[in-house]
């Protein structure tokens, strides 16, 4: 359900510093020198993953962005936070870090899940365990989650916590392969940079600064803070009053968490309509965890009619973009449904695509 977000880098970034494809790090560094805040922030962002002719360097990467957002550049606001929140805490409370890990990683957080396979491929925190690395692993590979598709390749090249297997892992190394190069801060294997502090006062400091520039990001950053209890009290009123503000910015995580608190009646008063109309609009962009659980709506019939076709092909389509959960409700409903109406189910989800009506709505 909930997940930090990053910002993303546009393409305009080429035409700003007039190079074609993505700038190089001259041409950063020279706009960067003029005071030019996207190419701060871009600076940041390849010294963050090792891209551009730079080494890999996080303190770097953090000055560049603290330049960018001293600047006023939302992004890099919002991106720094993210640094400070993330910061090196592995290495300084690994068992808070491994219990933070564990609830956002069993509400489908691909990140988390990501750290959480770490720390048990580490032993940081926990007790190692290779099996329970994989299985987080694979949670997040299955979500389109580049990092864990290359974690998941290496342990089925090594055979470790999986039976050795070069075609799975030629298979994930592919996967990862496809997506393209990453333009966001890597999270780097515990220990292998120099130590940052975990930092949550500059965190917030940073995202209300963003927040206020109207960064949508931030704003769900701040909500998830608040609904987990990261750095805060737990507080899901405060927590849908910034879920709100992202969602109405269009932020498709935002539109979903607000949803389920709708859903739930937690922080604000259950309301399903409310809950189906912020759903629909996450899925309508065919968003797989939107998909997905307006598939569960249509079968639990909560805010909706209960049409047990209608879950199924909306379980079909969240499959389709890499939700693995919806995969299995969607193979037991077989059993609840006859030959007919699976193929009514599967004529819908051949004919949907995003931007046209959603089914039954």
């Amino acid at each position: 359900m909930f997940n930090l977000s990053i910002s993303g880098l546009k393409y305009r970034l080429a035409h700003m510093f007039g190079v074609r494809g993505l700038p190089d790090f001259p041409a950063v560094l020279k706009a960067a020198h003029r005071g030019n805040t996207i190419a701060l922030y871009y600076g940041g962002i390849m010294f963050s993953t090792g891209r551009g002719g730079v080494m890999r360097d996080e303190v770097e990467a953090s000055q560049w962005w603290k330049k960018s957002a001293e600047l006023g550049n939302a992004d890099a606001q919002n991106d720094l936070g993210l640094m400070y929140f993330n910061g090196r805490a592995v290495i300084d409370n690994p068992l808070q870090i491994a219990s933070w890990c564990r609830k956002a990683a069993s509400l489908g957080i691909a990140d988390a899940q990501v750290y959480l396979g770490d720390l048990f491929d580490l032993g940081r925190g926990i007790k190692q365990d290779f099996e329970r690395a994989a299985y987080w692993y694979r949670r997040a590979a299955h979500q389109g989650h580049a990092e864990g598709q290359m974690k998941l390749a290496a342990l089925y090249h090594a055979g470790r916590g999986v039976k050795h297997n070069i075609s799975k892992a030629e298979y994930w190394y592919k996967k990862a392969s496809h997506k393209r190069p990453v333009t966001v801060p890597y999270r780097p294997i515990m220990g292998s940079h120099p130590p940052l502090s975990r930092n949550l006062e500059q965190s917030y400091f940073w995202w209300h600064k963003a927040a206020k520039r109207g960064q949508d990001n931030a704003l769900f950053n701040l909500g998830i803070c608040y609904s987990l209890g990261l750095g805060t009290a737990v507080n899901l009123a405060e927590a849908a009053v910034w879920f709100r503000k992202a969602a109405t910015q269009g932020n498709a995580e935002a539109q979903i968490n607000l949803a389920q608190l709708y859903c739930q009646g937690q922080g604000v008063n259950q309301d399903f309509p409310l809950a189906i109309n912020w759903l629909s609009r996450a899925a309508s962009t065919g968003h797989a965890k939107a998909l997905f659980h307006l598939g569960t709506q249509f079968f639990s019939g909560e805010g909706v009619a209960e049409n047990f076709v209608i879950a199924y092909a909306y379980f079909s389509l969240a499959f389709a973009r890499g939700d693995e959960v919806a995969q299995q409700l969607r193979d037991k409903m077989r059993k609840l449904l006859t030959p007919q109406q699976i193929d009514q189910a599967q004529k819908i989800t051949s004919n949907w695509k995003p931007g046209m009506p959603l089914p039954g709505l």
